[in-house]
């Protein structure tokens, strides 16, 4: 063998003695890289299949932001009304509601027998748990049986203490006690009827609800 090819050998076994160490190394970066890669994603992917899974909130109740629920509520004096919640926070949430009122007058001819109401209402809960204790501000426009909705409509603003009694995360009842500041119809100086002529204060006014979370 030529000492060429000899010199030509040796430096081919030089070059490949170097590079291994150098190649070896750069396998158990990758390696070891792509595994952790893979445990962040496992680990992640198995955070996000928990929270969107849950349906349980703080304390096993079903408060908690994203919550939605609805509501049906029979308030003092009469009527009734179903209302759509939407949890913004742990602790707040966004209440819209609307109610109907009919009369038990057997005159099938006679019209505007039936009343109907809009709130909204924006509660504070002090603590989350079994027992949930909140406050409640709101206000309503209703339309009482029997009036026209331009004459008779009343509008009304009030705040609530209450407490939500949950049974399961999915189901609870709470009831309310506050006071409401109303604007009544009444008369102009025409003795036509006008709108939010008589400003009425109810001292104490009472609600309760069966709430079902989703």
């Amino acid at each position: 063998m030529s000492t060429k090819s000899l010199l030509s050998l040796a430096a081919m076994a030089a070059l490949v003695l170097t590079a291994a160490p150098v190649l070896a190394q750069y396998d158990d970066d990758s390696y070891g890289e792509s595994e952790s890669e893979a445990e962040e994603s496992f680990a992640s992917a198995s955070s996000d299949s928990d929270t969107s899974a849950g349906s349980t909130g703080a304390n096993g109740t079903g408060i908690r932001m994203g919550a939605k629920a609805m509501s049906f509520t029979l308030p003092s004096g009469g009527g009734a009304s179903a209302g759509y919640t939407m949890y913004d926070t742990d602790k707040t949430a966004i209440q819209f509601g609307v109610g109907l009122v009919g009369t038990m007058d057997n005159q099938k001819d006679q019209d505007n027998t039936m009343g109907i109401s809009l709130e909204g209402n924006y509660i504070m809960y002090k603590s989350i748990g079994t027992v949930s204790p909140f406050l409640k501000f709101g206000g309503v426009l209703s339309k009482p049986p029997g009036g026209d909705l331009g004459e008779a409509s009343t509008l009304a603003g009030g705040a609530f203490m209450g407490v939500e009694l949950f049974f399961m995360p999915q189901l609870s009842i709470s009831g309310a006690i506050g006071a409401v500041l109303a604007l009544l119809p009444g008369l102009d100086d025409d003795g036509d009827p006008a709108l939010f002529k008589i400003i009425q204060l109810s001292a104490v006014k009472s609600t309760l609800s069966a709430n079902i979370f989703f």
